[in-house]
């Protein structure tokens, strides 16, 4: 297999489709550091503010849902912007809101306008690299970029909130949102047919291409549990961490870390891997040591410390790897749908997070 040579348009698109994959998780978590801020300010319960990530994940699921078919009708380059350009309403809204009705507005603003980003920046590397290597590469950075947003972006808004309070760690947003918003004018607008179908039909076409797609439906309905299975899992390690362990939460922040760092390493070694192996043996596979990952992490309190913190390490390196090559297989399932297919892979991850996180009741 040939080796992967970016040009320096391939390296502007993949650092332009990064910073938007970075962003639109960044904004998904960017109310946690600030829960107990805006619960004083707004003088709200921090359960009510805990639930504005509902109101972004149910508003971002459904859109997510509603829009697929539309995905592949439009240039992916104006998709990115309109979804960039509603996230940055959406954080202007949040950090100049004058009450906590206004803050919900905002957050459901921004969770329209993140069903358009994410996916989109996975779409848009299929287009934008017609080699399987090259693509394979470009999809692995985009998702070792959504691993270090909880690694960088996260420590920096927290710094930001205690310094300068969570309407600017918020607005800070705008900044790489721009960057979306500017950048993704550079990339490649993709053939189009000579005669474009109306709206409902095509609206009729995609639905029922993805539909008939047996291997499509599967990964998606996989993907759907896997998320359900996968915040389950972090949810009761990081408790079983702070209970049973009795750490600190400062030390349960680098535990984090370090989980951050394994999910990077992953994904960038899921393009090697990808080139030595076929995607389905590698989702296969890495689905497996994902799985009995989990379940070790249930019994690892029974030994010691360190088995635990390997099995989280071996839990994010094995997850990224799966989410790289579920992505890759997705793709290659429907390649003339592709933004319908992450359209609809991103809806079922938003909709699994949410069963997931409820849990841990």
């Amino acid at each position: 297999m040939s080796r992967v040579v970016f040009t320096g348009n391939d390296r502007l698109t993949v650092a332009v489709l990064a910073v938007g994959a970075f962003t639109g998780v960044l904004n998904i978590y960017v109310l946690t550091p600030m829960v107990k801020l805006i619960a004083v300010e707004f003088d709200v319960s921090v359960a009510a503010v805990g639930q504005l990530a509902t109101v972004h994940a149910t508003v971002a699921g459904m859109v997510g849902l509603l829009a697929a078919p539309l995905m592949d009708r439009y240039r992916r380059a104006h998709l990115l912007r309109f979804g960039a350009s509603l996230l940055i309403l959406g954080m202007v809204t949040s950090a100049g809101a004058s009450g906590f009705t206004m803050l919900i507005v905002g957050r459901a603003v921004a969770g329209f306008g993140a069903a358009f980003l994410i996916s989109n920046c996975y779409a848009a590397a299929g287009d934008a690299f017609s080699d399987p290597v090259s693509r394979n590469r470009a999809i692995s950075v985009i998702v070792s970029a959504t691993g270090i947003s909880g690694m960088i972006g996260m420590p920096i808004l927290t710094h930001l909130a205690a310094f300068f309070g969570w309407r600017w760690a918020i607005a800070a947003m705008v900044a790489p949102l721009l960057v979306v918003a500017v950048g993704v004018g550079g990339l490649p607008a993709p053939e189009r047919p000579a005669t474009r179908t109306s709206l409902l039909q095509d609206v009729r076409e995609r639905s029922r291409l993805v539909l008939d797609s047996r291997s499509t439906t599967w990964l998606l309905g996989a993907a759907l549990v896997r998320s359900v299975t996968w915040s389950g899992s972090l949810v009761y390690v990081v408790a079983l961490w702070l209970s049973l362990f009795n750490v600190s939460l400062e030390a349960v922040g680098w535990i984090i870390l370090v989980y951050g760092g394994a999910y990077f390493v992953g994904s960038n070694l899921a393009a090697s891997i990808l080139r030595r192996l076929s995607p389905r043996v590698v989702y296969t596979t890495a689905t497996m040591i994902q799985m009995a990952a989990m379940l070790s992490a249930f019994t690892a309190r029974r030994y010691f410390v360190p088995l635990l913190l390997l099995t989280g390490v071996v839990q994010m390196m094995a997850g990224a790897v799966v989410f790289v090559a579920g992505n890759v297989l997705l793709q290659d399932s429907l390649p003339t749908a592709r933004g319908a297919v992450m359209a609809l892979s991103s809806t079922a991850a938003e909709f699994g997070a949410a069963i997931g996180a409820r849990q841990r009741g």
